[in-house]
């Protein structure tokens, strides 16, 4: 994917904003300039604002992980303010190649604008930007829950995912910390992720995602360094997968929790809750598709039932639905180069 060239130049667009930004220079209007590629810090702050204001949290290796792994198939635009090259918004997009179509699906992300710059255009100009040199992909994004119909009405993502996925958290201290005896099953091995192994987390991650081909991406998003990747096993064969991974402001993410059952799923999770970053985070986050009743069982068993739902997501798309399985997804990877 090659940059979008009406991004790429920067470019002035002018917007009235609210009293009181920046109090020491007070402004009336905005000169807001367009740029790729921000430097690392940029990502850092503007995914720090994204916590702060509306919960959303991501390790800070990812965006590096992902310029390295999409190259030019990737792309992150940034609005700044002119004068003092203050970063207002930003937007991402991941393309992928289908294994069996030909045909290019492009994944749309880091959908962020600073609360007090909303509602003057911004953000529809970075999304304008992002999709005007690929409007003969399929492009596809999470849709938050208050977005979907503006996308579907402004933006032609019509085809829908016939499921959502819901945003779970669990406090530390709700955390069940006594191990159920039906985790322990002799015929269930649990291993870390390590490079002998991963070609099993491969096949087995492909199996679940139609035929989009994402290999690359889950072989370096499974082995960052602050990724505990763990694979179930049973009498040989792959039957789970989980990674837990701490995030931008400690918050640990489960992700992807994908397995046969309910009982390896909750073998995994278990595994992960007392692995690696026990007694490190803030919150836990998980992300269940709706139509997984042994998911939000999972989860209100882990929380003792005291688990917090904070919203939901629906995958959109402009051209096709790319079908996955919903049934073996306790977690999804993460929501914004992912579609499950």
């Amino acid at each position: 994917m090659g940059k979008d060239t009406s991004a790429g130049v920067l470019s002035h667009v002018e917007h009235t904003i609210l009293p009181g930004f920046m109090n020491k220079m007070r402004p009336t209007c905005l000169n807001v300039v367009y740029r790729d590629d921000p430097p690392q810090e940029v990502f850092i702050q503007l995914m720090r604002s994204a916590y702060a204001s509306d919960l959303w949290s991501l390790a800070e290796t990812d965006f590096c992980m992902w310029k390295r792994v999409f190259g030019r198939r990737f792309h992150m635009l940034v609005a700044y303010d002119e004068a003092s090259f203050y970063p207002i918004g930003c937007i991402c997009s991941a393309t992928y190649n289908h294994r069996r179509r030909n045909a290019k699906t492009t994944v749309l992300g880091l959908y962020y604008v600073r609360k007090e710059f909303r509602g003057k255009g911004i953000g529809n100009e970075l999304f304008r930007r992002i999709i005007s040199n690929k409007k003969d992909h399929n492009l596809y994004l999470n849709g938050m829950s208050y977005m979907v119909e503006k996308y579907r009405i402004h933006y032609d993502f019509v085809v829908t995912t016939p499921w959502r996925v819901v945003w779970y958290q669990i406090r530390p201290q709700d955390v069940c910390q006594d191990t159920p005896s039906s985790t322990h099953d002799d015929h269930v091995t649990i291993l870390p992720v390590t490079m002998t192994n991963l070609p099993c987390l491969l096949d087995y991650d492909s199996s679940l995602q139609g035929d989009l081909d994402r290999t690359a991406y889950i072989q370096a998003f499974v082995m960052q360094p602050c990724a505990d990747s763990k694979l179930a096993f049973c009498e040989g064969k792959t039957v789970g997968v989980g990674v837990a991974r701490l995030l931008i402001n400690d918050e640990l993410f489960i992700g992807p929790l994908y397995a046969d059952t309910f009982e390896i799923a909750r073998a995994l999770l278990y595994s992960l809750l007392h692995g690696r970053y026990l007694g490190h985070y803030r919150n836990v986050q998980m992300q269940i598709p709706s139509v997984n009743e042994s998911g939000s069982r999972l989860v209100e068993e882990i929380s003792r039932g005291r688990c917090m739902t904070d919203d939901f997501t629906q995958g959109l798309s402009t051209k096709f639905r790319v079908d996955t399985d919903p049934s073996r997804i306790y977690s999804t990877t993460e929501y914004d180069v992912s579609i499950v």
